[in-house]
């Protein structure tokens, strides 16, 4: 009896440090609620002020891929919407639906500073193509980032 209450202790100890390191690992999957918020374009400046807040949580190389592929420029051509339809809400509604399919993971939450004055909490969000491959066949990329208020995302259960 005592074996078998000593087995079980150390599966179930076993266990639980490897879920608890898969989610120290592993960036949460989230969802946007509202695409609207999204950020298309970061101002420069975002990049300088907070740079520190977000290279603790993501680390500098990770920080030089979101400044390049952070900003609709660095996004491929099926992931942008058509400008001209953008007052077309049946459009809109399909072109959220489709960017609802991408799985995107929370990797980093900062308090946005825009010249000296402190803004709302922001996520910064990756989205990895070998997640994605599956989501437009024609559609390639490294990585992208979006960049939301945080209260405008919500967990996924994967």
């Amino acid at each position: 009896m005592n074996k078998t209450l000593a087995v079980m202790f150390i599966f179930l100890s076993f266990r639980l440090n490897a879920q608890e390191k898969k989610m120290v690992n592993q960036p949460a999957q989230v969802m946007i609620t509202d695409w609207k918020e999204v950020g298309l374009f970061q101002n420069p400046q975002v990049f300088i002020e907070n740079k520190d807040s977000i290279v603790a949580q993501i680390g500098e190389a990770e920080f030089e891929k979101f400044k390049e592929f952070g900003n609709n420029g660095g996004w491929p051509d099926s992931i942008a919407y058509d400008i001209t339809r953008r007052r077309d809400s049946l459009y809109m509604r399909h072109y959220y639906a489709q960017l609802n399919k991408l799985k995107m993971y929370k990797i980093a939450s900062y308090v946005q500073v825009l010249n000296g004055e402190k803004h709302a909490r922001h996520a910064i969000l990756r989205v990895p193509y070998d997640k994605n491959k599956n989501w437009n066949k024609g559609t390639q990329w490294d990585t992208i980032y979006f960049v939301i208020i945080d209260s405008f995302i919500k967990a996924v259960n994967e």
